[in-house]
């Protein structure tokens, strides 16, 4: 049986329009099941390209009655937690939680990353040490749950931080895959050298 997970739009574009690896998210959507809501999939998630419906396909649709609660938690306006796919997909963790059915909530946004963790876990103990990035993803599928090889998690890993190097390069305006330069720094590369160091 397939582990359950909620992802941010951005671990969707990421792969699919930063990297242009659709095959790496086709692999991770084999690998668990994937739910999204109404937000994220009819409103955040670009086209990804000749691999497009297949990955629709493998989404598990489920609505969430999330706003409401988060609105008297959080400080941001109100717009925002209706609007943004990041509360949606906290609001979706929450529930699969409350049930013994989340792996894994992924979110890089740092602000609605911090609410997850440092307000909503208070109420919602269940999700304690189930949000993670999408870096911290992608190694737990390796070193965790041992669902993919070595090498695929550092051909992950590598695909990011050479994403990274376009768009410092080429002077892009979005950064790639939700990564600053203090998180590549300080965490990215780190993490490749150890995995490159660590003999299975």
């Amino acid at each position: 049986m397939k582990n359950n997970v909620v992802a941010d739009t951005s671990f969707f574009i990421c792969h699919a329009c930063n990297l242009r690896r659709t095959d790496f998210l086709l692999n991770y959507l084999d690998l668990y099941q994937f739910y999204v809501g109404p937000i994220i999939l009819m409103k955040e998630l670009p086209n990804m390209g000749k691999d497009d419906e297949t990955i629709r396909k493998k989404l598990i649709y489920k609505e969430s009655n999330y706003a409401e609660l988060f609105k008297m938690l959080s400080a941001r306006d109100s717009k925002h937690i209706e609007e943004d796919g990041e509360y949606e997909a906290i609001g979706l963790a929450v529930e699969l939680s409350l049930t013994n059915n989340l792996k894994y909530l992924i979110i890089d946004d740092k602000g609605p990353k911090n609410f997850a963790k440092n307000t909503i876990t208070k109420k919602f103990l269940e999700l304690n040490g189930k949000i993670v990035g999408t870096v911290g993803f992608i190694c737990n599928c390796y070193r965790i749950d041992s669902l993919i090889e070595k090498e695929k998690c550092l051909e992950n890993l590598k695909a990011i931080h050479t994403a990274y190097l376009e768009y410092e390069q080429n002077g892009k305006t979005q950064r790639p895959c939700s990564m600053d330069d203090k998180f590549i720094n300080n965490t990215l590369l780190p993490l490749i050298t150890d995995l490159e160091k660590f003999n299975e």
